[in-house]
């Protein structure tokens, strides 16, 4: 992309922004992006639906997943029984890291 192009694009992205009152930050933040084997499309998709059910913690944050609205999801999403155990597995492992990722974030922020 020429220099040229690239003003055009920020230009377009500042102009869009600011239809809604916001502004960029320049440079932009370059994100990295993740591929997902199709064996974990799946447990992606039904974790990345149960953001509505994090357990709010007070000033440490979420706690974890609720399990219950968890379970309502493989029902809703009509998961079959037998594929149930496995995605929820996959769902705890991922409810894991991402609570890891935060902790680490917030150490971090506070250490700042």
């Amino acid at each position: 992309m020429t220099e040229a192009e690239q003003r055009r694009e920020v230009a377009k992205v500042d102009a869009a922004l600011a239809a809604f009152g916001l502004v960029a930050e320049w440079p932009a933040v370059e994100v990295e992006e993740i591929y997902l084997w199709p064996c974990n499309v799946e447990s992606w998709t039904l974790f990345q639906r149960l953001q509505s059910q994090w357990i709010a913690g007070g000033m440490g944050g979420a706690t974890g997943l609720n399990y219950a609205g968890v379970e309502s999801a493989l029902r809703m999403m009509d998961i079959k029984a037998g594929k149930r155990a496995k995605l929820f597995a996959d769902i705890q492992l991922m409810e894991h890291a991402t609570l890891e990722a935060w902790d680490e974030k917030r150490s971090k922020e506070t250490s700042d």
